[in-house]
């Protein structure tokens, strides 16, 4: 939710092995550059229970009616283990499976996840090893290609057979996910829910809007998103809202993301300012308030016009949180 002015790292200890991932589709916990089962359950079998129940009931014509309203429902979870960015999880249990264990966002939680998640393990976020991992006995494990830059496969499917979901964008990623979990209508249901919520969006806005997004993150180290991959900026894009200073200004912006000094901070000149942070990262909340302080800061359109907001940058994972996103940003833009 907005107020008003208001990571992945697995480290392998026995392999002395360490992992940096900065979430392909939600904005990082570090200012460090950076992004999808189950026993399937498969229609034969779905047919064959159908059939035991015609015999015992010696009824053909219900056998048949009761096999026609069989909806395709996502496979009830074996034990499944989820490796990757906070996305990962968030589109898991949005499909209806429920791992075993997951890696956390921050601190042994599962941050921006409206989900229930009390029945999944957490996987230290700051170290793990495979010891740990085999110890839950999993039956598969998925996990993301960005994971594969710092873990070799082969060590995790010697635990498990392991999924790796892929795509060129995040949206083809969802519907490698579904395939995986055998969930592809729920995939394709999700995606059509977030179609829906743009378009209700820009209805609802109708008209040319401009907005600048930053992180301050510790160290007053002043991040501007100009352009995505990241689920926050991505969305305002997709939203058609204008992000100003854009990718033109910054063109060797890695990751849509450029950094800049507080003297160039009247690059933030939109009448709209989006602050993208994390009260859970130590640090943070006293950059903010440093850079807040600035007397350049105060110039800025925005801030004189009381059109600055806050948002948790780790609070919107996975296709459902795209979407809550989506809401937030209009009731800010509205208000």
């Amino acid at each position: 939710m907005f107020k008003k002015n208001s990571l992945i790292i697995f480290l392998i200890t026995g392999l002395l092995c360490s992992l940096v991932a900065c979430g392909e589709t939600t904005q990082v916990a570090t200012p460090t550059p950076e992004l999808e089962p189950t026993l399937k359950q498969q229609p034969g079998e779905i047919v064959e229970e159908e059939s035991v129940a015609a015999e015992e009931d010696n009824d053909p014509t219900e056998a048949l009616n009761k096999s026609e309203e069989v909806t395709p429902d996502p496979p009830s979870s074996s034990r499944i283990v989820v490796i990757g960015e906070d996305f990962l999880l968030a589109d898991v249990l949005a499909m209806g499976v429920v791992p075993i264990a997951a890696t956390a966002t921050l601190n042994d939680k599962f941050t921006g996840i409206e989900r229930d998640t009390s029945a999944i393990q957490p996987l230290p976020s700051t170290e793990a090893n495979f010891e740990l991992l085999a110890s839950l006995k999993p039956d598969s494990i998925i996990t993301t290609e960005n994971i594969l830059n710092y873990i070799d496969k082969d060590l995790l499917d010697g635990i498990a057979p392991t999924s790796v979901i892929s795509g060129e964008n995040w949206r083809e990623r969802v519907v490698n996910l579904g395939e995986i979990l055998n969930a592809p209508s729920q995939a394709r249901a999700l995606l059509a829910d977030y179609d829906s919520a743009i378009s209700n969006a820009q209805v609802e806005l109708d008209g040319d809007i401009s907005i600048s997004l930053a992180t301050i993150y510790p160290g007053a180290t002043i991040a501007v998103w100009v352009d995505g991959p990241s689920n926050i900026p991505q969305t305002i894009l997709d939203m058609g809202i204008e992000l100003s200073p854009g990718i033109n200004s910054y063109p060797n912006a890695g990751y849509g993301r450029a950094y800049i000094s507080t003297e160039t901070i009247g690059d933030l000149s939109s009448p709209i300012i989006i602050l993208s942070q994390s009260t859970a990262v130590e640090g943070e909340d006293e950059s903010l308030r440093n850079v807040q302080s600035n007397s350049l800061w105060k110039t800025l359109p925005a801030v004189s016009s009381g059109k600055v907001f806050t948002i948790n940058r780790l609070g919107y994972p996975g296709v459902e949180g795209r979407i809550r996103l989506i809401s937030d940003l209009v009731g800010a833009i509205l208000e």
